[in-house]
C-alpha cells in the first residue's frame, strides 16, 4: 500500500478546493452537522494571508483536511469533522514550530466536556450549542419608549458596530468585529436584513437579534447569530423580548427547530438560554499547550 502523502499549502487552486468542499459536504451529511465551522469555511472559500491548509492523501484520493490560521499570534487548527487525524495533528504542530507561535486546537461536537486531543495541551474554553423546537413563548409587550425594527443595510452598521462592542467588551471574537466584517456578511446568501432586528429608544440603539438561517443538505435550522444589549439598557428585559423576538420572525419563516452558541462560563446568558427552552446538543472545546 502507497504511504500516505501530508501536505502544508498555503494556497489552493480551483480544482483543490473543490475536493475539499465536496469532502467536507460528505463528511457534514454524515455526522449530520457542519463538518467546518463558519470561519473556516469562509477561510477556505475566499483563501487569503497567515492561513494553511493541511490535506492527507491515500494514493490521490483526499481523505482528511484541516486548516491552520494565524490569529492573533497564535496559530488556530480546525480540523474537518474533528478527525483528529495525528499525521494532520503532526503537520500542525510543525507549522507551530516553524513559525515560532503556539498551536491551539478547536475540537467540535462532544456531547461530554472533551479531554485533551494532545499530551500537553489543555482546555482552556468551550462554546455551547444549545437547541430548541420552535415556536417559543410570544415576545411580550415592549417597553415602554422601546421600538423593534429590521436592520436598514447602509444606515445602521455604525450604530450596531458601537453597541456590539460594548456589549461583547470581553469576548475574545464578537467585540472585535469590524467594519469590514460586518459588510462581508451582508453579501452572504444567508443574510436577510428583515431577521436582523434592532430595538431603539429616541436615544439611540439600545440592542439587537441578529438571526441566520441554515438551509443545509444535512439540516434546516435557525439561529439566533447574535444577540446583545448596550450595558446601559441592562434591566429593562430587552434581552429576553430581543430573543423571543428572534425565535417567533425565524417560526414565521416555517422553521422548526431553532440553535445558538454561548459560551460554557456565561451564567447570565446560559440561565435566559436554558428558562427559554433551550438545551446542550454539544460542546466546542478550544485547546492550548499547558505552561
Amino acid at each position: 500500500m502507497a504511504e500516505a502523502i501530508i501536505t502544508a499549502d498555503e494556497d489552493l487552486d480551483g480544482a483543490s478546493r473543490q475536493i475539499v468542499l465536496d469532502l467536507c459536504l460528505r463528511r457534514s451529511l454524515e455526522l449530520g452537522r457542519e463538518a467546518l465551522t463558519e470561519q473556516a469555511r469562509r477561510a477556505l472559500r475566499d483563501g487569503g494571508a497567515s492561513l494553511w491548509h493541511l490535506r492527507r492523501f491515500n494514493e490521490a484520493e483526499l481523505v482528511s483536511y484541516g486548516l491552520v490560521t494565524l490569529h492573533q499570534g497564535t496559530l488556530e487548527l480546525e480540523l474537518l469533522g474533528d478527525d483528529l487525524d495525528p499525521s494532520l495533528l503532526g503537520a500542525a504542530r510543525s507549522l507551530s514550530e516553524a513559525h515560532q507561535s503556539p498551536l491551539s486546537i478547536w475540537t467540535h461536537g462532544s456531547t461530554s466536556l472533551p479531554d485533551a486531543p494532545l499530551a500537553g495541551y489543555e482546555r482552556v474554553r468551550v462554546v455551547d450549542r444549545l437547541e430548541r423546537v420552535l415556536p417559543a413563548s410570544d415576545p411580550g409587550a415592549v417597553p415602554a419608549g422601546v421600538s423593534l425594527r429590521p436592520f436598514a443595510v447602509g444606515r445602521d452598521e455604525a450604530s450596531f458596530l458601537h453597541v456590539n462592542a460594548r456589549s461583547f467588551a470581553h469576548h475574545p471574537d464578537q467585540g472585535a468585529m469590524s467594519l469590514d466584517d460586518l459588510r462581508s456578511r451582508e453579501h452572504e446568501s444567508w443574510f436577510d436584513a428583515a431577521g436582523f432586528l434592532l430595538a431603539e429608544s429616541s436615544k439611540g440603539l439600545l440592542g439587537f437579534c441578529w438571526t441566520k438561517i441554515h438551509d443545509e443538505p444535512w439540516s434546516s435550522v435557525g439561529e439566533i447569530y447574535v444577540i446583545g444589549v448596550d450595558p446601559s439598557a441592562s434591566g429593562l428585559g430587552l434581552g429576553r423580548l430581543l430573543l423571543r423576538a428572534g425565535l417567533a420572525w425565524m417560526h414565521q419563516r416555517g422553521l422548526a427547530q431553532a440553535m445558538l452558541y454561548v459560551e460554557h462560563d456565561n451564567e447570565p446568558a446560559q440561565s435566559l438560554y436554558r428558562a427559554e427552552g433551550f438545551s446542550l446538543a454539544w460542546h466546542d472545546a478550544r485547546f492550548e499547550p499547558s505552561i
